[in-house]
C-alpha cells in the first residue's frame, strides 16, 4: 500500500510539473496564488451559460451590442442569469452624476430588458453609500490594489474587444494588471496638471516652476506643490530620467542612480523655497482655504480637483495649464507626470455577472463618455478629434499636452513603493536636508528609498 502511494504522488508531480524535494529551485517555481486565485476566478466566470450565449454571438456580429443579431443575443444571454426572471444591480458613483447615470440606466433597460423573459432593476447609490455594488468607479492608482484582494472582476475578451476599439492606448493600459484587463476606462481627468491664478500670473509666466515659485515670493505668495509626497515627487525622478517599472510581481525603484542624485539635488534646491514662495505640504482643505485667501496663487494637482480651485477663485481666474518645467543639473527639463485615468469595475462576485459587466461597458462606451462630458464636464478618454468644444476645453488641451511626459501609473509605481518611501521617511529627510546637501547623505536616502 505505501508503495502504490509514492507511486501515485510520483505521477501527480510529474503531471503536476513539479519535482520531488524542497530546495531553492522548488521554492522560486512555486505558483503565485494571487495569478491562481485570479485563473480559477476567470475560469468559472467563463463557464457561465450567458458568456457562452453571448460569445458565440460576439463572433458573428460586427461589435456593436445594440444591433441584431447580438442584441438578441444578450437579451437571451441576460435571460439565462434572471434568477425567477429578475435581474437586479447596483451601481454607486458620485451623488453629483446619479442623475446622469439613472438616466443611462432607463435607456439600457430600454434596449435589453425584455418583458416576457425578466425585469431589470438598476440602483444607482452614492458612493459613500455602504451597501454592496456591483458597478463601481476607481481611479487607475487603485489598480493592482483591487485585484490582489480579489475585488474586481476580468472583463469578457469579447468586450475587452469592444472598448479596444474605441479607447486609447494609454486608457487600457491603465486597465491591465499582469496583461489582463480589469475594467473599462472612463475617463482621462486625474491625470496631473497646474492651476495658477490668472489674476497674478500671465499666460507666459508659466513655463518654468522656480521662476513662478520666485515671483510668488516677492508678493508673500506661495506656489503649492507637495513636495513631500511621494507621488508628486516622483515628477521630478522622472524628469530627470529615472525609470521605475511595475510588471504585477515586482517593481524597479531605478532611483538610486545619477539620475535619482540629479533629481535629490532639485528636491532639495526646491525645499529651500519652503514658506518662501513654495508650499511643500498640505491637504486639499489647505488649498482650497490659501486659494481663497490669496496666500496660494498657482498648485500642482490632480485633474479632478478643478473644481475645488474654481470654486476657491472663480472659473475666469482659474488658469490651467501643463507641468513647468523644473531646473534638474542647471538645465531646464519639462516635469513628468501620471495620466490618471478613472475606470469602471465589476464586482466578481456579483450575483449578475453579465448584466454588470455589460452595464459598465455601456456607461463607458464612447457616446457615454461624450455625454458624461457635456453634462459633467469629465474629459472622455475616447477619440473626441470630431467635437470641437472639448476639444477646445483647457483641462482636455493641458492633460493632451501633458500627455507627451506621463507615465501609466500601474505599469511604473506600485501602492506598495508609494507606502515603503511614505514610512521610510527617506524623502522627508531629503526635504530636509538643505539646499546644498552632502550627496554622501543623499544616496544614502536614495539607497533607502530603493
Amino acid at each position: 500500500m505505501k508503495k502504490i502511494m509514492c507511486l501515485i504522488s510520483a505521477v501527480l508531480c510529474l503531471f503536476c510539473g513539479c519535482s520531488i524535494g524542497n530546495n531553492a529551485a522548488d521554492d522560486a517555481a512555486a505558483p503565485d496564488p494571487i495569478e491562481n486565485e485570479m485563473s480559477n476566478r476567470e475560469y468559472l466566470s467563463s463557464m457561465l451559460k450567458s458568456w457562452e450565449i453571448f460569445n458565440k454571438a460576439a463572433d458573428n456580429a460586427d461589435g456593436d451590442p445594440e444591433r441584431e443579431p447580438l442584441q438578441s443575443a444578450i437579451i437571451e444571454a441576460a435571460a439565462s442569469e434572471a434568477a425567477n426572471k429578475r435581474i437586479e444591480i447596483t451601481l454607486s458613483c458620485r451623488q453629483d452624476q446619479i442623475n446622469e447615470y439613472k438616466r443611462m440606466a432607463g435607456e439600457f433597460k430600454w434596449i435589453y430588458a425584455a418583458d416576457d423573459k425578466y425585469h431589470i432593476e438598476i440602483n444607482i447609490v452614492p458612493d459613500n453609500d455602504p451597501k454592496k455594488t456591483d458597478i463601481f468607479f476607481f481611479s487607475d492608482n487603485s489598480l493592482n490594489t483591487l485585484v490582489t484582494e480579489g475585488k474586481l472582476a476580468k472583463i469578457n475578451d469579447k468586450l475587452k474587444s469592444f472598448s479596444l476599439h474605441s479607447d486609447s492606448n494609454e486608457s487600457i493600459r491603465a486597465c491591465n494588471y499582469r496583461e489582463k484587463q480589469y475594467g473599462f476606462p472612463m475617463s482621462s481627468c486625474k491625470g496631473d496638471i497646474m492651476v495658477y491664478d490668472r489674476r497674478f500670473y500671465s499666460d507666459d509666466e508659466i513655463f518654468q516652476l522656480e521662476e513662478m515659485i520666485k515671483k510668488a515670493s516677492a508678493a508673500r505668495k506661495s506656489f503649492f506643490y507637495q513636495l513631500s509626497d511621494p507621488y508628486f515627487s516622483a515628477e521630478i525622478f522622472l524628469a530627470a530620467g529615472c525609470e521605475p517599472v511595475f510588471d504585477g510581481k515586482s517593481q524597479v525603484i531605478g532611483y538610486n542612480t545619477d539620475e535619482g542624485l540629479s533629481a535629490a539635488h532639485t528636491i532639495c534646491a526646491l525645499a529651500g523655497y519652503e514658506g518662501n514662495g513654495l508650499m511643500g505640504s498640505g491637504d486639499i482643505n489647505a488649498l482650497q482655504n490659501g486659494l481663497k485667501s490669496g496666500k496660494i496663487c498657482a498648485a500642482i494637482i490632480t485633474a479632478d480637483q478643478i473644481d475645488v480651485v474654481k470654486k476657491a477663485i472663480g472659473e475666469d481666474n482659474t488658469g490651467i495649464a501643463p507641468l513647468p518645467s523644473v531646473m534638474i543639473e542647471k538645465e531646464s527639463v519639462p516635469m513628468h507626470s501620471f495620466s490618471g485615468f478613472e475606470i469602471v469595475g465589476i464586482d466578481p462576485k456579483s450575483k449578475y455577472p453579465f448584466t454588470s459587466q455589460l452595464f459598465a461597458y455601456y456607461i463607458s462606451r464612447p457616446r457615454s463618455q461624450i455625454g458624461m462630458y457635456y453634462a459633467m464636464g469629465t474629459i472622455p478618454s475616447v477619440d473626441v478629434s470630431e467635437y470641437l468644444a472639448i476639444a477646445q476645453d483647457p483641462l482636455f488641451a493641458a492633460v493632451s499636452e501633458q500627455a507627451e511626459y506621463s507615465h501609466i501609473r500601474p505599469e511604473t509605481i506600485s501602492n506598495d513603493f508609494i507606502q515603503k518611501i511614505e514610512k521610510s521617511g527617506a524623502l522627508n529627510n531629503m526635504v530636509a536636508s538643505g539646499e546644498k546637501p552632502d550627496d554622501n547623505k543623499l544616496k544614502d536616502l536614495l539607497d533607502e528609498l530603493s
